[in-house]
């Protein structure tokens, strides 16, 4: 529903950063996340709404949305960088895979989007 008047949650229980690449490609902007721990695993809880103003998020905010300051935030954090490193494990070598490891290194230096 591409209107202004909605917000919309969303839970993602995997690929988060899919989800926020896609929400800002076709328009809509983040308006805030809230991290969650259940079952051991951390979630996100992700509220979102229309804008009409489609963005190409970068690789950080795609993996770490807005949950920088929150108490799991590191937690979080670490979490994608497993789940980017083993991506990057199964990419041939060439510009995606060298664009996954700038991302790493952008995660591993601490930088947040």
């Amino acid at each position: 529903m591409r209107n202004e008047q909605y917000n919309f949650v969303f839970v993602p229980a995997t690929k988060h950063s899919v989800l926020r690449k896609g929400l800002a490609q076709r328009g809509f902007a983040l308006k805030s996340e809230t991290l969650c721990r259940a079952a051991g695993r951390l979630y996100t809880v992700i509220n979102a709404q229309y804008t009409g103003r489609a963005a190409e998020p970068t690789g950080l905010a795609c993996l770490c949305g807005k949950t920088q300051g929150q108490p799991e935030a590191q937690a979080y954090r670490e979490q994608q960088l497993v789940k980017l490193k083993k991506y990057r494990l199964g990419l041939a070598p060439g510009p995606q895979a060298d664009g996954v490891d700038a991302l790493i290194q952008e995660m591993e230096d601490g930088l947040w989007p």
